[in-house]
């Protein structure tokens, strides 16, 4: 069986899905840090429904995010834990204006198997374009659950499932997720999937990940859906500093 070494790789396997460092692949008795920074923009369709959830109207709208992450995974020990937080605007505030977001979670990490559980704490209510009621009614700051899932190496090919845990929350894709991954080439990784909710709608999205140095790496992702027959699309851009230690 080919064992793979993060040390070595220059690129660390990440599963771009989940917090990072519940997915990167290295000698089991090392442990990882990593801080993350993205930022990303897109347009999407924001539908008003009737009480029998036909649209009533629609307009098309933009969106933007920044996000900031630390993780690190505990030496021998298959624990990870991090925090993730950043800025959201959409279509409902201001040019300019919008509302910050935080989440802490922990994970489990094996060779071929990981888990990431953690909270959102967002400052108002997470946008629903599609008017569908999915985080709640009214206004105000809001408390929701993330988890992910890997099954498979981090070299890959792995399957991911992932529930807001989107890095940025908005540009990365979906709320709602899966697709497979895996290494594209000794400095690439890549994963493509479905988005199945969020600005971008039922979406196909894709993640890449290129090392520019021993400690850095270049990510960037993108989506591209439909609303009610009009094209949604978002993308991000990101730096990595990752160590192994």
């Amino acid at each position: 069986m080919y064992r793979f070494c993060a040390r070595h790789s220059g690129l660390g396997a990440i599963l771009l899905t989940l917090p990072v460092a519940v997915a990167v692949e290295m000698p089991q008795d090392s442990s990882l840090t990593q801080v993350r920074v993205a930022a990303g923009a897109g347009s999407y369709l924001s539908v008003v429904r009737d009480c029998d959830g036909n649209a009533i109207s629609q307009s098309e709208e933009s969106f933007a995010d920044v996000a900031v992450a630390i993780d690190h995974k505990f030496g021998s020990a298959p624990v990870a834990v991090g925090v993730s937080g950043g800025f959201l605007h959409d279509g409902r505030f201001p040019s300019g204006e919008g509302y910050y977001y935080v989440n802490p979670n922990v994970g489990l990490v094996w060779r071929r198997f990981g888990i990431s559980m953690g909270v959102n704490y967002l400052e108002e209510e997470l946008l629903d374009p599609d008017d569908s009621d999915t985080f709640g009614e009214g206004e105000g700051s809001q408390w929701l659950p993330s988890i992910g899932i890997r099954v498979g190496p981090a070299s890959g090919p792995y399957f991911t499932s992932a529930i807001l845990s989107s890095f940025p929350l908005y540009s990365d894709g979906g709320y709602l997720e899966m697709g497979m991954g895996g290494l594209a080439s000794p400095r690439t990784a890549v994963w493509a999937g479905a988005s199945l909710a969020g600005l971008t709608a039922t979406a196909l999205a894709g993640r890449v990940e290129w090392r520019m140095s021993d400690r850095f790496y270049l990510d960037g992702g993108a989506s591209l859906g439909l609303r009610e027959g009009e094209t949604q699309y978002g993308g991000n851009i990101g730096i990595t500093y990752r160590v192994i230690h």
